[in-house]
């Protein structure tokens, strides 16, 4: 018996139904196994903890490694997560310009295309800060994983983060809720209690 010349054979079409079962099976094993966003890992606190050893060249262009550059004295870390807490940091160093406070201030930029722009960046801070803060403004490319490992999930990346480091560099102070009169004032009472 012979078919119409449009229609396909049996065996075709039980080949193609079956195609399709594999493909929709495996697709759904993907989604499956692969699932949503990963559930982030718990934020380990950082009171108690040492800060990271970390290497960054400061704008003045001095190379610098933290906690090791103060050991022996306490230091006031304010770190801004991402580029976008950059403004959000210079509130806190523009507080601390006038106060008997030894402060830096670091920049976490790991990745390779910030690192592949490091110089303009640098370039770029030099023209928005002040010459004389220079120094204490280390922004962290290479290193900056390092830190942004330490740190865990940020909740949010647009607001400073701010630590006060004992002699040893342990962290006895810490707050991630960005600038604001209330937290640079406890972060300032913080640094002073570890110089008693």
């Amino acid at each position: 018996m012979r078919r119409a010349s449009g229609e396909p054979p049996q065996r075709g079409r039980v080949l193609a139904l079956c195609l399709l079962v594999v493909l929709g099976l495996g697709l759904s094993f993907a989604l499956v196994s692969c699932g949503g966003p990963d559930e982030p890992a718990p934020v380990e606190p950082l009171l108690g903890r040492r800060f990271p050893s970390v290497v960054g060249d400061t704008l003045a262009e001095t190379r610098v490694r933290l906690p090791e550059e103060s050991a022996g004295a306490p230091l006031l870390v304010v770190i801004a997560p991402a580029l976008e807490a950059q403004e959000d940091a210079d509130r806190f160093i523009v507080s601390l310009r006038t106060r008997e406070v030894e402060f830096v201030e670091t920049l976490v930029l790991p990745s390779l295309v910030t690192r592949l722009m490091q110089r303009y960046h640098n370039g770029e801070l030099k023209e928005s800060e002040p010459r004389d803060m220079w120094a204490r403004i280390v922004p962290l490319y290479k290193d900056g994983a390092v830190l942004a490992e330490f740190l865990g999930q940020v909740e949010d990346e647009t607001l400073a983060i701010v630590l006060v480091l004992d002699g040893e560099g342990v962290i006895r102070f810490s707050d991630d809720g960005g600038y604001d009169r209330e937290t640079l004032e406890a972060a300032v009472g913080a640094y002073e209690a570890q110089q008693r």
